[in-house]
């Protein structure tokens, strides 16, 4: 019973730490990021639908891909292969998602600065998704009845510093590629690699 006490007041903490470095790291550096485009650039509700879809559309992919038969599918199953499987789902999931970038960008005719609010709204996904995931295991966890665990149990390996930086650049490389297609479809020759190789990236952390 003790043992069970202590785990539940662990796991509470280390929920809560989760929630609040998800606040700091994630939403804090959207938010200003998010601000300045709207007074700089001002607001478009249809580029940031355009983003979330795309989002949704990225969270997918990789489900439907290891579904289907091919050998990838059986390799993520064994230790030995599943390291270099993940890193080529990764791969081939980028590099679809980013095709689907172009198709948004082209087809929509998206301006400059609707491609900020494009990559914009690709990052806001990931950020409620991750405040909903650790508000809930808050929420439904039990409050621990020793601080001094839920002390021990908030202790987050991730600075806020190291997290605010990671997570600006995956916001600002979003956007970075949503303008670059804006500037020119060609470009896609640059930004289906690198969105590839960034998913890939993001993967493996």
């Amino acid at each position: 019973m003790g043992l069970t006490t202590q785990s539940h007041s662990w796991q509470w903490g280390q929920a809560r730490a989760r929630l609040q470095s998800t606040l700091v790291t994630q939403a804090a550096p959207l938010l200003v990021l998010g601000v300045m485009a709207a007074i700089l650039l001002g607001f478009s509700w249809p580029a940031l639908l355009w983003g979330l879809g795309l989002a949704i559309l990225a969270a997918v992919i990789p489900g439907l891909l290891v579904l289907l038969p091919w050998r990838l599918s059986s390799d993520l199953a064994h230790p030995t292969m599943a390291g270099p499987a993940t890193t080529v789902l990764s791969l081939t999931a980028g590099i679809l998602v980013e095709l689907a970038r172009l198709g948004v960008v082209t087809l929509q005719d998206v301006q400059l600065r609707d491609a900020v609010w494009l990559g914009l709204g690709v990052q806001l996904l990931n950020v409620l998704l991750a405040l909903v995931l650790y508000t809930g295991k808050v929420v439904l966890r039990p409050s621990p009845l020793d601080l001094e665990q839920a002390t021990e149990g908030r202790s987050d390996p991730y600075s806020y510093g190291h997290g605010v930086l990671g997570f600006g650049w995956s916001t600002l490389a979003q956007v970075g590629l949503s303008l670059l297609l804006a500037l020119s479809p060609w470009l896609a020759l640059v930004t289906v690699p690198v969105g590839a190789f960034w998913e890939a990236l993001m993967g493996k952390g």
